[in-house]
């Protein structure tokens, strides 16, 4: 048997005299692989401490990089990262059953048809408001068209500015340059709103418009200061929906880690790189948060994908669904972060 041990394990050291026992290489091996556990065991587990940190400090990064958007910081540094929070124009694609609105994705089921307010009795030289309406779908209102009377002969161009107004709020204002219009004259004239606005379930709605001068009255309901005529709207609506972005050039990377922040529906994710073929992001779970903008209560939905890409164009997709008794959905905002 051996006559000496080793300092740290206790392994057998024999000498040359010594006899050699079977026993004592078998507790020797029992000690050698007791410890290659534990340090395979210690290293998994600092391995995932490690990628908790790293997960942490890139839903941070995206969280930070977000928050930015929204404060309208520059952002343009950003080079691993694929993130939209609703609020600027940008190169994204949208399906015909979504729409913008208030820095929001939405989609519904049911889409707004034109608002018409009819003309009546009264009539302003000054400046006229529609009745004030709600929403009762989503769509798109793109113009307004109203009449107007003048007691002189239009020699040149007269400019008459314009407000849309939701939820309290001016959301598009701008100056209709009239003309062609005679003396004693009334006719019906349309302005195409410069941009689109949209306008979701429930939003409270007018429109104002103000007289050139005293020589003209619009002509209004039949309530004194009123303003008739016909709000234009698109109608958006439909049960899913896609909104999508392509970067020209983003890094190599291990995988893909994605939150998106969304009340009521389901969201999901894919990847394109290069056009091959479209990669599904893998659902890791769901918690309760409160989003950046206007500091709502939703569901933010994380997302991974643990395969490697080289460097080149990708195209990421966000698709988001109804449930069969849901008859609207919000999305706040995305981010896609290249590990």
């Amino acid at each position: 048997m051996a006559s000496g041990y080793t300092a740290n394990y206790g392994l057998c050291q024999w000498q040359p005299e010594d006899k050699f026992l079977r026993e004592e290489f078998n507790q020797d091996n029992e000690k050698i692989d007791a410890a290659l556990k534990a340090a395979e065991d210690e290293a998994a587990a600092e391995s995932g401490r490690l990628r908790i940190r790293l997960e942490e400090t890139n839903y941070n990064l995206c969280n930070l990089l977000l928050q930015s958007d929204y404060e309208g910081k520059y952002t343009g540094y950003k080079r691993a990262l694929i993130f939209d929070g609703f609020l600027t124009d940008m190169d994204r694609e949208l399906s015909a059953s979504v729409l913008l609105c208030g820095g929001s994705l939405v989609l519904g089921q049911t889409g707004q048809a034109n608002v018409n307010y009819p003309y009546g009795s009264q009539s302003t030289r000054t400046s006229g408001v529609t009745e004030s309406k709600t929403a009762e779908g989503t769509g798109y209102a793109t113009g307004f068209t109203f009449q107007v009377y003048t007691d002189v002969s239009m020699s040149g161009t007269e400019y008459m500015p314009y407000r849309l107004t939701r939820n309290g709020e001016d959301v598009l204002t701008g100056q209709y340059a009239l003309s062609g219009l005679g003396r004693d004259q009334t006719k019906e004239f349309k302005i195409t709103f410069p941009k689109a606005v949209g306008l979701r379930k429930g939003d409270v709605f007018t429109f104002t418009l103000e007289a050139p001068s005293t020589h003209f009255w619009i002509t209004g309901g039949d309530r004194s200061g009123s303003l008739a005529g016909t709000l234009y709207v698109t109608p958006v609506s439909g049960s899913s929906g896609t909104v999508s972005q392509t970067q020209p050039s983003l890094p190599a990377c291990d995988g893909l880690r994605a939150w998106v922040r969304h009340q009521r529906g389901s969201v999901s994710l894919s990847v394109q790189r290069d056009g091959e073929e479209t990669q599904n992001l893998i659902p890791d779970g769901q918690k309760s948060a409160v989003e950046p903008l206007n500091h709502k209560a939703c569901t933010e939905s994380s997302f991974r994908l643990d395969r490697s890409f080289t460097e080149g164009q990708f195209r990421i997709t966000l698709t988001v669904t109804l449930g069969g008794s849901e008859h609207e959905m919000e999305v706040f905002d995305y981010g896609v972060i290249f590990v």
